[in-house]
């Protein structure tokens, strides 16, 4: 490969990618597959190592995608390079903690995860004890391991035949619901929205995961309504394993459609439990709609 083909080939897969919606930030790592398909190779190395690889191969041309992303979006393709973010309690308070994107595999410490926990003051951080810290950590650990199952769902789908439309715009509106509803624990706190917006989540899943497997069809999918139980119980026709989340979907079936308007306050200890509730019918719904292994975060390090 040359610069000529090199320019041709990037225009060509930035169209496509912009076309299937994958943010600036995350369309390097995905134009380095693409071109590279079958690479079995490191992404990044030493100066002194790049001889190994010609211009357009290996590390070189990963470091040529990025050079070029960085030239055409500018600031943009740093912005928002996160997965996710996740709710967690700390004191009674709620704090957002951002979910990275990393490639690869993820060493961090308790030290990284503390910095991505957004306006804890530096005062807060000192104060905390080790129990509160391993409850930090605990929360770090679950939240990375399930935004990653439906961020691997995401790139599945992207690259899928075999998703319909449907699917697909069901699939996309579960993901913006758990973006809002994190952003209703943000300040403003908005605890009752959050908590309508992560019962969307789990139930628009619920549903992809039927319509993915043809266990129902797209007119029979709304007569289940907003039945949480029985849209459990049809996935479980399908796979027993579904009876997992038979907690969660307990605590999520008593979240009334009219909670944004009409109901009493919710605790925000209460909303922050029913989004995490949320994210892990989710999170098993996403493994078995992009058919990989359920993650596992690695120790603390």
């Amino acid at each position: 490969m040359d610069i000529h083909e090199f320019n041709e080939a990037i225009e060509s897969i930035d169209r496509d990618l912009t076309s299937k919606s994958i943010r600036v930030p995350s369309r390097a790592f995905e134009a380095f597959r693409i071109l590279a398909s079958g690479y079995a190779g490191p992404m990044a190395c030493s100066d002194g190592e790049r001889q190994r690889w010609g211009a357009y191969e290996g590390p070189n041309l990963y470091k040529q995608i990025c050079e070029w992303y960085k030239a055409r979006y500018a600031d943009r393709f740093y912005d928002s390079n996160d997965v996710g973010r996740v709710p967690l309690m700390i004191r009674r308070q709620v704090y957002i903690l951002r979910i990275p994107e990393a490639f690869g595999t993820v060493g961090v410490s308790i030290t990284d995860v503390l910095s991505w926990i957004e306006g804890i003051t530096d005062a807060m951080r000192t104060s905390l004890s080790n129990q509160e810290l391993a409850s930090i950590w605990d929360r770090f650990r679950d939240g990375y391991a399930l935004t990653y199952e439906l961020n691997d769902a995401t790139m599945v789908a992207v690259g899928r035949k075999d998703l319909c439309p449907p699917e697909l715009a069901l699939f996309e509106k579960a993901l913006r619901d758990l973006e809002i509803g994190v952003r209703c624990l943000s300040h403003p706190l908005d605890p009752n929205g959050a908590c309508f917006h992560a019962q969307q989540h789990a139930e628009k899943m619920l549903k992809v995961f039927l319509l993915y497997k043809r266990v129902c069809s797209e007119e029979a999918i709304r007569k289940y309504n907003h039945d949480m139980v029985r849209l459990l119980r049809k996935c479980e026709e399908a796979d027993t394993e579904f009876c997992s989340l038979t907690s969660d979907i307990c605590l999520l079936k008593n979240v009334r459609m009219d909670v944004r308007y009409n109901a009493p306050q919710v605790s925000t200890e209460a909303a922050v439990e029913t989004y995490w509730a949320a994210l892990r019918v989710g999170g098993f719904c996403a493994t078995r709609q992009s058919g990989l292994p359920r993650r596992r975060m690695h120790d603390r390090h």
